[in-house]
């Protein structure tokens, strides 16, 4: 009986040094993942930093410290990411008004597109719907016809190569879409297009669903 006892003694000491250690270790290393996560904040290394905090909150999710950093990192982020949007708007219609003042129209057009991706505003609504008055007073035949005419057209690539355009097409129509191929920038680049639409609307109507085929889809002009 004794020895029985001495045996269940010893495991009870074991097990319960093991615990100790194990929580030790699990102290250290959320000890560890605050500390260098502290020093990538202050350095506004954002990314690695919530990383580091993310994982010390793993370790002890009970602890206020790291999610309040996390938070303040995701507000940081979110602000970084709007002032950024903001930005590329206003390029897109600062090259957009140069464009419409040169009197280049369809370039404009596409670039005011752009700028509602990042920010939807007013003004270049309006300014796509003035030149897309304007190009269709031009290019409208004189002879009636019943026939859509689709001139607007969502591109989802851009490239030198053409093959690599070729390649992308291809897919595209194998998976049920239209697409066709549109030389860019005097023969530099083939576009791929997606999709046509008979008005400007309809192309950026669907300009959402076409982010599941690139990141940065745009609507260009051009009558076939």
């Amino acid at each position: 009986m004794k020895i029985f006892n001495s045996i269940a003694l010893a495991l009870l000491v074991t097990f319960a040094s093991f615990s100790l250690t194990s929580c030790d270790n699990k102290t250290k290393e959320y000890n560890k993942n605050l500390a260098e996560a502290d020093v990538l904040f202050e350095k506004e290394n954002f990314n690695d930093a919530l990383r580091l905090y993310k994982a010390a909150a793993k370790i002890k999710p009970d602890e206020k410290y790291p999610s309040d950093r996390i938070n303040e990192i995701n507000k940081i982020k979110k602000l970084d990411e709007e002032k950024l949007a903001e930005e590329n708007y206003y390029r897109e219609i600062e090259l957009a008004d140069n464009f419409y003042t040169n009197e280049e129209y369809q370039s404009a057009l596409e670039a005011y597109t752009r700028a509602l991706y990042f920010k939807t505003e007013q003004y270049p609504k309006d300014r796509i719907d003035e030149i897309e008055l304007m190009l269709a007073e031009v290019t409208e035949e004189v002879v009636e016809t019943t026939t859509t005419t689709y001139r607007y057209h969502i591109v989802v690539g851009s490239f030198e190569i053409e093959s690599n355009a070729e390649k992308m097409m291809q897919k595209l129509k194998d998976d049920g879409f239209d697409s066709k191929l549109v030389s860019r920038f005097d023969g530099e680049y083939t576009a791929v297009i997606l999709s046509s639409y008979p008005t400007i609307h309809d192309a950026y109507n669907d300009l959402t669903d076409a982010k599941a085929h690139t990141d940065y889809p745009w609507v260009i002009y051009k009558k076939f």
